[in-house]
Order: C-alpha cells, then structure tokens, then sequence
C-alpha cells in the first residue's frame, strides 16, 4: 500500500489499484485558488457565528465527546450551507461517479462534514472512518482548503500502512481519497487554523 499523488482525475490503472488495496490518491489543485480560499474563509465565518461544534467520536448510543482523542469543531453540511460550498459538492459527486465507473465501489450517498482545528495543539489521534456494524463508510474524501498553509502551522494527515507511516500536507486546494475501512490515520497537532471538507460513502 502507498501515497499516490497525481492531477485529479487522471489515474490510471496502477493508482485504481492501489486505492483498492488500501492506498491513498492525492490530489493537487482540484478547484483553484480562489475557490479555496473562499471555503476556507467561509468555514472561519461559520465558526465565529458559533454554527460549528466540538466533534465527537462514535455514533448513536456510543456516540461521546471526548477532547482527549479529538479536538476539532465540525457542522453538517445542511441545505441551508450548501451554495457556500456548491464547488466542492460538485467534486465529491464527480469523486462518486469515478469510484463507480472506474472502481466499480457501487456507491450510492456520501454525507458531507465541515472541520476546522482552530490551533493551540487541536489534534485527532490514531482512528479508522468506518464503524462496525451495517451501513459502513467505504470511501473518505477530502478537501483541504487551508490556501496559506505552511510546514510550521502542523495539522499533517499522518496514514498508518502496513510496513510504513506517511504524512500528508493539509495544503491549499488538495482532496486525498482513500478506502474508510482499510487505513488508519491521524491529524497531528494543528498550530494555525486548519479547516478540512470531508465527504464519506455509502453503497446504501
């Protein structure tokens, strides 16, 4: 298993593959500059108005807040938020069409949550996005919006392999996408505000 970066959504049969096998494809430059900017500072306006809360771990009846593994503060991306955030709906629906048509994933919904670590050490340990039981996640994407961000602002997306750990750069306008039951990852101390738009999948 291993990283893939690559211009989205230009992949070929090596990095399907990898995917598949539990890999993880990085994407540059998926939207622009402009529209990066845009959700990042929208995701921080939301957060003054208070519309973001601290984020849990778990569901339902074992649904808990505990800052001890995560710090991050997240909202549900509604009806009433969605023309803030119509350019990355649109590529989550194109990243849909492509594990269908190219992946054969079968993949019928995807929820979409807003993220944002404000700093001060904010982190997410060791975790895994599919839950046991039915309905799982099966694919995560995510776009990272954080346009100005650099190496001392931390927040790298650390992916655990098999044999080897990596670190992605949460940078401006990147999506990475990745199996939700196969790899396990983890937000590194975050010292810079640091937003994220995650969409998971279902086949149900």
């Amino acid at each position: 298993m291993q990283t893939f970066h690559g211009v989205w959504p230009q992949w070929g049969d090596i990095e399907i593959a990898g995917l598949g096998d539990g890999g993880a494809l990085v994407c540059d430059n998926v939207l622009g500059h402009a529209t990066a900017r845009r959700v990042y500072n929208r995701i921080l306006e939301l957060a003054r108005e208070g519309e973001l809360r601290r984020a849990g771990i778990g569901r339902m009846g074992g649904h808990r807040l505990d800052e001890s593994i995560r710090q991050d503060l997240i909202a549900w991306l509604t009806p009433d938020l969605a023309d803030s955030f119509i350019e990355v709906r649109t590529l989550f629906e194109q990243v849909l069409e492509f594990a269908n048509t190219q992946c054969w994933l079968g993949l019928k919904r995807f929820d979409t949550q807003l993220a944002l670590y404000p700093g001060d050490g904010a982190q997410y340990d060791r975790h895994r996005d599919a839950f046991a039981g039915q309905n799982n996640r099966r694919l995560t994407s995510i776009y990272y919006p954080n346009v100005d961000w650099e190496p001392a602002h931390g927040g790298q997306l650390r992916l655990f392999y098999e044999d080897r750990e990596e670190e992605v750069e949460p940078r401006g306008d990147r999506m990475v996408i990745f199996l939700s039951e196969a790899l396990d990852h983890q937000v590194l101390p975050v010292f810079h505000p640091r937003a994220a738009v995650t969409a998971w999948y279902y086949g149900t």
